[in-house]
């Protein structure tokens, strides 16, 4: 009988983990799963589009961040390519040149729970 009950009492040891056991692959798994899909919140009148904002997106990973004591440290910021072109433009009958610039970048960061740490890169082009 005392056998049984030592048995029934690692089985709940085992299945107890609590956040801070946890591996930081376990964590950021976790934290993925419980970002839900963010909604576009705001829209760019000129050129016609709807976008999510840099508020929204923090609001939705801070709160799964904060629940697993994640910390995000980017690292460096490395410019591969930029490239400057000039359009000719019409809108709404009036002619004008725009300056569109392109840049391709790439991040370093480290994703940490202060026991792991998990270093990255991730590579982003964008134009404006």
């Amino acid at each position: 009988m005392a056998e049984e009950k030592a048995k029934e009492t690692k089985k709940v040891e085992k299945t107890s983990e609590t956040k801070e056991d946890m591996p930081l692959a376990q964590k950021l798994s976790k934290a993925m799963s419980e970002i839900k899909a963010i909604e576009k919140d705001g829209t760019n009148e000129s050129q016609n589009y709807k976008f999510q904002s840099e508020s929204a997106i923090k609001a939705a990973v801070k709160a799964a961040l904060v629940k697993y004591s994640l910390i995000i440290i980017p690292e460096s910021t490395s410019i591969l390519n930029r490239d400057v072109q000039e359009i000719n433009k019409n809108y709404k009958g009036r002619n004008y040149k725009q300056i569109l610039t392109t840049y391709d970048i790439q991040e370093t960061f480290t994703i940490t729970d202060g026991k792991e740490k998990f270093t990255g890169q991730m590579v982003g082009s964008g134009s404006d």
